[in-house]
């Protein structure tokens, strides 16, 4: 059994986390994106992150880094070698999933950007980076379960014969 070498891997992961510092400046706040099966459920579904209202929130991520794992996904020593990368350099490496079921990596991409175009995608992020994926996870529990409260009280029962 063969290990492919992952020290040029890092390397080449370190510098260009380094350009990106330069390039963005020091004060600009990045944040990684591993897309993983196994990674919390990101939810768009507001332009606002909704932790600020229970947190003192920090200004969301300038910049996201999204990490593909390709039709296999990424090996153990290779997310290793990210997480451990990405931790030197001071950027957080987030774990996300965007479904529940894997799709290929062009439409990941699509998602993504059409997330972020749509101005949804950096609060997501932002509440994720800042909840943790427990709590993350706790608040869209919570804020669907509201959402159908209020829709059926709302539209009263419109919806619901």
């Amino acid at each position: 059994w063969y290990e492919w070498p992952r020290l040029p891997t890092g390397r080449s992961m370190s510098i260009f986390l380094q350009r990106l510092n330069e390039r963005w400046g020091a004060d600009a706040k990045a944040v990684g994106l591993v897309l993983d099966m196994d990674g919390a459920f990101l939810r768009c579904f507001s332009a606002n992150p909704l932790s600020n209202n229970s947190i003192q929130c920090s200004p969301a991520p300038q910049g996201l880094i999204t990490v593909l794992g390709g039709p296999k996904g990424i090996t153990t020593n290779f997310k290793a070698t990210l997480e451990e990368t990405f931790r030197l350099q001071g950027v957080p490496l987030l774990e996300v999933s965007l479904g529940p079921e894997e799709q290929m990596a062009h439409a990941c991409v699509a998602h993504l950007r059409l997330q972020d175009d749509a101005g949804l995608l950096r609060a997501a992020v932002t509440d994720l980076l800042l909840l943790g994926r427990s709590d993350y996870e706790s608040l869209f529990r919570a804020t669907e379960a509201a959402a159908h409260r209020l829709s059926r009280r709302v539209l009263g029962k419109k919806l619901w014969r």
